[in-house]
């Protein structure tokens, strides 16, 4: 086990910044030690729906996402062995057929809107970040997230 490694959990709502912190903290330490992981990554992979159903499925809620699968992961890379990661696509709500392979790291930073809502993942965590961002904010920047880089209209 690498007694060493700590996790930083950041959540707050849609559009509040929370991979801008990620990204920023991210650079405060070494890039061979530190890792981010974002909770989107986790998002169950719907390809056995018809892309109607999965257009009618609700994203924003915790439902959607593998928390088995995450909880799982954590624990691995905190003791050391490697994982891959999933690589969501948001355009077709699937996992594409690639991974993100991740090995030992000292820093896992990981970031979404759900990641304290279960009390095993909270319980994982060394240092617990909620970002509280203004609605009128967190709105515009989600608009235009999702049609830049998520194929939204």
């Amino acid at each position: 086990m690498n007694k060493n490694c700590k996790i930083i959990g950041i959540a707050g709502g849609t559009g509040s910044g929370k991979t801008a912190l990620a990204e920023s903290l991210s650079l405060e330490f070494p890039k061979s030690r530190a890792l981010i992981i974002e909770q989107d990554s986790y998002y169950k992979d719907l390809s056995d729906l018809t892309m109607d159903k999965r257009n009618l499925v609700n994203y924003d809620h915790p439902e959607a996402i593998d928390f088995v699968l995450l909880v799982d992961h954590l624990n691995k890379i905190k003791n050391g062995i490697k994982v891959k990661i999933p690589v969501y696509n948001f355009a077709t709500h699937t996992r594409e057929n690639y991974s993100r392979s991740v090995g030992k790291k000292d820093i896992i930073i990981i970031e979404g809107i759900f990641v304290f809502f279960k009390k095993n993942i909270r319980d994982l965590f060394d240092v617990k970040l909620f970002i509280d961002t203004a609605d009128d904010i967190r709105i515009i920047r989600r608009i235009i997230r999702d049609k830049k880089h998520r194929d939204r209209s």
